[in-house]
């Protein structure tokens, strides 16, 4: 598991940035999706090089233009529906995760006192365990 905790003042570009090596060897073949503002291309396609695919999320404005580089009116809408309907998914995942976070953070008190950041580390998985239990217990009291 790859944790870094860093001043709220560093961008979250340079933290990746910093930790490269580590996020390509954890997530290797993996998709991240995000912001189109935490990453640029230049980033992007080291990431790819390393086998890592950063997924862009667009407001789903941007993909109801039609892509002119294909041949074929069909082809063009069958490029418009797919890319429609992906970040349709994309959207609703990430309010989703947008949402549990949320969550997350108002279980975490306001004020955490921690010694190290091994030991903050380890109250903020205390804490997101103690929140994966009251959804799972929540779901089970709904069956």
């Amino acid at each position: 598991m790859l944790i870094s905790i860093n001043p709220a003042n560093q961008h979250d570009l340079d933290i990746l940035k910093e930790n490269f090596r580590g996020f390509v060897r954890e997530f290797m073949n993996c998709s991240i999706i995000g912001d189109k503002g935490y990453i640029d291309k230049g980033f992007e396609n080291l990431l790819r090089q390393g086998k890592v695919y950063f997924e862009a999320i667009k407001e789903i404005r941007q993909t109801l233009r039609v892509c002119y580089s294909l041949a074929t009116a069909s082809e063009n809408m069958i490029k418009s529906f797919i890319e429609r309907t992906k970040y349709k998914i994309l959207n609703k995942l990430r309010k989703s995760i947008e949402t549990n976070f949320s969550k997350l953070v108002a279980m975490f008190s306001k004020h955490i006192h921690a010694v190290s950041k091994k030991g903050l580390s380890v109250k903020l998985l205390l804490f997101t365990i103690a929140y994966n239990l009251k959804v799972l217990d929540e779901v089970n009291s709904i069956k």
